[in-house]
């Protein structure tokens, strides 16, 4: 997934593009400068293969550039983004663990301050 989106990244740059575009165009230019010594035919096939040519240097970069990418250390930050949340849930479990049990403890004494009030006020009455 790293790679896959790294991947993404390279080619919506436009950057590999950008490149055989380049080696088109000077292709082009080389052949227009050059024309009385090069054929319609050899002025083609030179054309399409530096295209392709570059495409494939374009391809052949790209997959070092995934290559070089060191997955351990995405790994890592997942791993440790994962730990900071569980820990994150487990407090605010906690939080609300503690709130319920306040909310009843304070219940249990409200309905035993409520029997006091009303011995009290069946022994004055």
């Amino acid at each position: 997934m790293v790679v896959n989106n790294f991947y993404r990244q390279i080619t919506k740059s436009g950057i590999f593009y950008f490149y055989v575009n380049c080696v088109f165009f000077s292709t082009v230019i080389f052949f227009a400068v050059n024309d009385n010594l090069f054929t319609v035919e050899e002025v083609l096939f030179g054309i399409i293969a530096a295209t392709l040519i570059a495409r494939g240097v374009s391809n052949i970069l790209c997959a070092l550039g995934v290559y070089t990418v060191d997955l351990k250390t995405y790994q890592n930050k997942l791993e440790s983004r994962l730990k900071e949340q569980q820990a994150a849930m487990a407090l605010t479990d906690i939080k609300y663990k503690n709130k319920s049990v306040d909310y009843e403890d304070n219940k249990d004494e409200k309905n035993e301050q409520d029997d006091r009030n009303k011995q009290l006020q069946n022994k004055v009455a």
